[in-house]
């Protein structure tokens, strides 16, 4: 089971300068290029993995269907993440993934926070390392659309 979170620092105004507007830029497929991570070769897993966000509102890696809902959070926001509730610092795209049930689990988003983006490149950290209280763990790289 996988769920996406994509966070991103914008604000309405920043659209512009950052790529356009991030509920459209989002929509299609976006590749891992390159991946760093505080754990030794533990991100390298990721690079040349494919993500799918649908106009729908579906998700998924490519290869896998269906892995969940996505939707836009903006900063300031509440997330709920491991039984707390986290308050974003920047907007989001949080997929939530798909239980064997066919419901959705909110309380364990799997995602990318972005530090940066244009409207075919993202650079990005995972989710759960930047919600962590370890300040040395990081997980990092670089995202391209695709189609």
């Amino acid at each position: 089971m996988v769920a996406v979170c994509v966070t991103l620092t914008s604000c309405s105004g920043d659209d512009d300068k950052n790529g356009g507007d991030l509920s459209k830029i989002i929509v299609g497929t976006w590749k891992v290029t390159a991946w760093e991570c505080s754990e030794g070769e533990g991100g390298s897993g990721l690079i040349g993995a494919q993500y799918s966000f649908k106009k729908d509102g579906f998700a998924d890696e490519v290869g896998i269907t269906d892995v969940g809902k996505w939707s836009i959070r903006k900063r300031g926001e509440t997330l709920r993440f491991d039984g707390k509730n986290i308050v974003l610092k920047d907007d989001a795209v949080v997929v939530h993934s798909f239980w064997e049930d066919g419901t959705l689990d909110d309380d364990y988003p799997f995602g990318f926070l972005i530090k940066e983006r244009t409207s075919d490149t993202m650079s990005v950290s995972l989710l759960e390392f930047e919600l962590s209280n370890d300040v040395d763990s990081y997980s990092r790289g670089t995202l391209k659309k695709v189609k």
